[in-house]
């Protein structure tokens, strides 16, 4: 939405809604000046509610230069102006659920845990209370440092990373007697570096690079969203059905065996399918139903067909229905679709040839007629 001023505006870049604000300067409103943290008054803070509510973009980052969270160069507890950001905007930016808070004025890096609902001095922190997840967010392998989950269709999870990245041309500064913040998951005064962040999708990976060259980036986290699914899928059997896990880096594990992240699956019957990464912090649920059943009896009838010979080479012989139109899917054990074909029987004996690349083993295999009817078989395939 247009603030129609110079020192404060929002923007979209791909799926990503950018918002920036000006913690410096004061508005008049009437003869009195108002400025980001006066939030009562302020035109700009009007602005920024009416923004976010109309954004509709799935990535929310908001930057601004007072920092409401710091134990460097600057003492988030003593300076007024800090105090009454965290105090007064902090609940703004957690209520439209920004997702990422970047500031500078700290001359050092300084990262906070997934946080939400502390906007007090930093002796009232309380990671029993304040942390929305109990984890580093690097999801590196390390222990607790699985990816910070955010909007998984509950408020618990609405939380707001803030990041100090003061620490790109100033040299490294002495940092306070308190230091580091205890909303802090990371924090660093001895190097200088900056922040990269790169979103995919539902992804929002952050590294900070620093320039020690003996290890380059010292910090990094992960926000994903809409992951650890469970979701239920109704289709017709057989039914060739594509699943996909809601991540795209990392390890895939599957209960077929599969390790991609997308998968196709052959529905004969009822089932529950996983996928989890390596490190136990994701896991997607699919529960493939039939779409026939109806109070308790399913539409759906099987019927019997004569295949041979089996083991066979490159031919299936059929022994069905004439006049009748079918299809044949041929897949993997695990659920990948290798072949798929239709045709009318007008004979009772039907012969199938496979394409050459089609290796030796054991597959399955799925008929079904126009009358919603279908047969499943294992078939072994011979060189």
């Amino acid at each position: 939405m247009a603030s129609n001023n110079e020192r404060y505006y929002s923007f979209n870049y791909g799926n990503i809604h950018f918002v920036n604000l000006d913690s410096y300067g004061l508005e008049n409103v009437s003869g009195n000046y108002y400025g980001l943290a006066d939030t009562a008054f302020s035109p700009q803070v009007q602005w920024l509610k009416y923004d976010l509510s109309q954004n509709t973009m799935p990535w929310v980052i908001v930057s601004y230069h007072h920092p409401p969270y710091c134990m460097g160069t600057h003492n988030s507890d003593y300076e007024s102006d800090l105090v009454a950001l965290r105090t007064n905007l902090n609940p703004i930016l957690e209520k439209y659920n920004v997702d990422l808070v970047l500031n500078g004025h700290c001359h050092s890096y300084q990262r906070s845990n997934f946080i939400k609902n502390h906007f007090g001095l930093e002796a009232s922190f309380d990671s029993s209370l304040h942390l929305v997840q109990n984890t580093s967010g690097r999801y590196d392998g390390t222990p607790n440092s699985c990816m910070y989950i955010k909007n998984t269709g509950s408020k618990k999870d609405s939380g707001v990373i803030y990041a100090v990245v003061g620490s790109g041309s100033a040299i490294p500064q002495w940092a306070q007697m308190t230091w580091p913040h205890s909303a802090m998951q990371y924090s660093n005064y001895l190097d200088n570096g900056s922040m990269l962040v790169t979103v995919e999708g539902n992804s929002l990976h952050a590294v900070w690079i620093s320039t020690d060259t003996m290890q380059v980036v010292k910090d990094e986290f992960t926000i994903i969203k809409q992951a650890n699914t469970k979701k239920t899928i109704q289709s017709n059997y057989p039914a060739t059905i594509p699943l996909k896990a809601s991540w795209k880096n990392g390890k895939h594990l599957w209960s077929t065996g599969d390790t991609t992240q997308q998968i196709i699956w052959v529905a004969t019957h009822d089932t529950v399918l996983y996928v989890s990464d390596s490190w136990n912090c994701l896991t997607d649920t699919f529960h493939i139903t039939d779409a026939g059943v109806m109070m308790g009896q399913s539409i759906h009838e099987t019927f019997t067909a004569t295949l041979f010979p089996n083991p066979t080479s490159k031919q299936i012989r059929m022994e069905l229905m004439p006049n009748t139109q079918y299809e044949l899917i041929l897949s993997t054990e695990t659920g990948q679709t290798i072949m798929k074909y239709k045709w009318m029987a007008n004979d009772k004996m039907n012969t199938i040839s496979l394409p050459e690349h089609i290796i030796a083993g054991t597959y399955i295999l799925s008929v079904k007629n126009d009358k919603n009817q279908f047969f499943t078989s294992k078939i072994t395939l011979l060189e």
